[in-house]
């Protein structure tokens, strides 16, 4: 895409709301609600590669002190590992 002389690529926000994952860690640190519901961030860059990144749980945990909720954090890193899987498959030829 582009718009007066400047060249805009794809980009595009995910949100993931899964209350079953994000209140528990929101019990363990109030804090931890900022970072929620997940986000994950697709975009194109200037060689027309598409990217899928997303916080690291470990990190969100670190920074929100979530020491005692270490069982959630996995089960949201497992989450997470998966829908990036997933979403960055080729899609089948038919």
């Amino acid at each position: 895409m582009q718009e007066k002389g400047k060249d805009f690529h794809f980009a595009e926000m995910v949100i993931f709301d899964y209350p079953k994952q994000g209140t528990p860690l929101i019990s363990c640190s109030q804090t931890a609600k900022i970072e929620l519901p997940h986000k994950a961030l697709i975009w194109e860059d200037s060689e027309r590669n598409v990217w899928l990144a997303y916080n690291n749980p470990a990190d969100v945990a670190e920074r929100h002190r979530l020491d005692k909720c270490d069982f959630e954090i996995k089960k949201v890193e497992k989450t997470l590992a998966s829908l990036a899987t997933l979403a960055t498959q080729p899609t089948p030829q038919q």
